[in-house]
């Protein structure tokens, strides 16, 4: 009915068409206005007929046994006599979010958007700039550590010094899509006091089974120089990783992480020169492989201490091999040249525990390393050494410390060579961290002490006792 008296004067005054507006331009906008109306009108009859046909296709279904969609609908009136068809808002959402991370919508939100990017905040990770079409995005990370330490050594002076042990800065992100990633890091407080470039590589998700990297990163060898120093339980490795790990250097890997996380690989050839360096020191590759299996479930199993506090137990098995023939090579957490170049074998396996505040780290290394005579660190022929590590931690499970206070402890062992049972190397430590705001605000302190035998009538113990405080951002 309303229809019908809207079209009444609005014929009237077509009739009257051009001549009548002419004489009075009041009339023109009145009909100008009544024509809007009418198609309004006619548009709100199409969706009610609209809304009816699916309101009935809505009603088949039910008689055809499938109520999902039925039962999500619901019909009542708008006004007397005019039907209406009311949608969920969760179903409208969910639509609404279906779109938006297709591509285009994406690019619809991107063309209509006059920033074209957007910037935020994410923990552990930093400040971020990203497109609306998620085709780039750029994290900075921000990394402090200030340390305090006090050595009482057996030979030489005790010492008490302030320190910068780490300044990372960092840039990582995704160009052109999210498969492609890149990441690049320096150290402005490096022991050298002038700063160095830690990591620098592109990584491309070719499939969910396999990634491609290139560039400057740590050699997939072992599980504590593999985890970050942000998330150690002490402020240093074990002295059993500064023996026998592997650390930064330039190469290809081949990697992923497949069945839900619960096996993990890596194939890497790198130069076997260590990190920062233009040439290879000959045409041999250092080669490693390493694979982990986490048979409990996927967690953060390169962090150490238990901050998801998992309510299920969970655990990681790992195990690693790198070969080397070359006359630069890995040897006690630092590249060493040798006069000809020497075969260096490297074996670790190792496990990581966590629940309900718990961790334990466990790791055991094999080295054997040929050398030629006349060479200052190794003896002529097969030179075997082992050793493992075995640390532990736990959040005190008391009111207002409860996931705040961890205590932790470790026994580490080396022994060089095999031939000679009195060149030796152990250490035991005890640590307290105080987690403000997970690993990226906490206060650490520790003591260690370090006792080595070395064809000496007496042994040498060196104790340090460090405080250190980090902040990430």
């Amino acid at each position: 009915m309303k229809k019908s008296f809207l079209m009444v004067p609005l014929v009237i005054l077509v009739l009257s068409g051009t001549t009548l507006a002419t004489q009075d331009p009041q009339l023109q906008q009145l009909i100008d206005r009544l024509q809007a109306l009418e198609r309004t009108v006619e548009s709100q009859d199409k969706e009610i007929e609209s809304q009816r046909a699916e309101l009935e296709s809505l009603k088949a279904d039910k008689l055809s046994g499938d109520v999902s969609r039925y039962e999500t609908a619901e019909y009542g009136s708008r006004s007397e006599g005019v039907p209406e068809y009311e949608v969920p808002e969760e179903r409208l959402q969910a639509a609404v979010k279906d779109y938006l991370s297709t591509e285009e919508g994406k690019k619809t939100v991107a063309d209509a958007s006059p920033a074209k990017i957007k910037a935020g905040y994410k923990v552990g990770k930093g400040f971020y700039l990203e497109t609306l079409d998620d085709k780039f995005k750029l994290y900075i990370y921000n990394r402090t550590q200030v340390r305090y330490t006090f050595a009482n050594n057996d030979r030489g002076e005790d010492t008490s010094s302030f320190r910068i042990r780490r300044q990372r800065v960092k840039f990582a992100g995704n160009a052109f899509t999210k498969d492609l990633t890149y990441k690049v890091e320096w150290d402005l407080a490096a022991n050298t006091g002038t700063g160095k470039l830690l990591d620098v590589y592109t990584n491309y998700k070719i499939e969910d089974w396999l990634q491609l990297r290139g560039g400057q990163y740590k050699v997939p060898f072992n599980r504590q120089e593999l985890t970050s120093s942000a998330e150690l339980q002490f402020m240093d490795r074990s002295v059993a990783d500064d023996a026998f790990n592997l650390s930064r250097d330039i190469g290809v890997m081949l990697h992923s992480k497949v069945k839900e996380g619960l096996f993990e690989y890596y194939l890497a050839v790198m130069s076997g020169a260590g990190e920062n360096q233009t040439t290879n020191s000959n045409n041999e590759f250092l080669y490693a492989a390493r694979v982990a299996v986490n048979p409990l479930g996927d967690f953060d199993s390169y962090s150490e201490p238990d901050l998801e506090y998992e309510e299920t137990p969970k655990l990681a098995l790992g195990a690693a091999y790198a070969w080397n023939n070359g006359s630069k090579m890995f040897v006690s957490n630092a590249i060493r040249t040798f006069n000809r170049a020497i075969t260096l074998r490297l074996f670790t396996t190792d496990l990581k525990l966590k629940w309900r505040g718990f961790s334990l780290l466990g790791d055991f290394y094999w080295r054997d390393v040929t050398a030629h005579s006349g060479e200052s660190l190794f003896r002529q022929g097969s030179n075997k050494g082992y050793g493992y590590t075995a640390q532990a931690g736990y959040f005190v499970p008391l009111p207002y410390v409860s996931k705040h206070l961890e205590v932790a402890g470790r026994y580490a062992f080396v022994n060089p060579d095999t031939r000679n049972q009195d060149d030796t190397e152990r250490e035991i430590s005890g640590g307290l961290n105080w987690y403000l705001f997970g690993n990226e605000h906490k206060f650490q302190a520790d003591v260690k002490r370090v006792t080595r035998e070395r064809n000496s009538p007496d042994d040498l113990s060196d104790t340090e006792f460090q405080l250190q405080y980090q902040l990430i951002f």
